[in-house]
């Protein structure tokens, strides 16, 4: 069971997110390794990649569930460590976009 602390909210996070890349990134590999045999699929290719660029904007889809379901079930702490580690996430993302529009 996850306790109810900040910290784990914000470890909670980082494991949701490197969850979340590692099932993506396999369904992106499956997608290329198809691509290579089907040139049609190659648009799937660069859909798949836009959530990986854009993580601080696709953490909403599982983190804000798992927010609001922390703050239902009066795990105040946990539901701020979420809020916290998706936060983090988002302004990492904001400044490696800045980065790279710049470049």
């Amino acid at each position: 069971m996850i306790g109810n602390s900040l910290g784990a909210g914000v470890g909670l996070a980082f494991f949701m997110h490197l969850g979340f890349v590692v099932l993506l990134g396999v369904v992106l590999a499956m997608v290329t390794m198809a691509a290579a045999q089907a040139p049609e699929l190659r648009v799937g290719t660069a859909i798949l990649l836009a959530p990986l660029l854009f993580i601080g904007l696709t953490q909403l889809l599982y983190l804000g569930p798992a927010i609001w379901w922390a703050w239902r079930s009066e795990r105040r702490e946990l539901a701020k460590g979420l809020g916290i580690g998706a936060i983090a996430t988002l302004s990492l993302n904001l400044g490696l976009v800045l980065i790279v529009a710049r470049m």
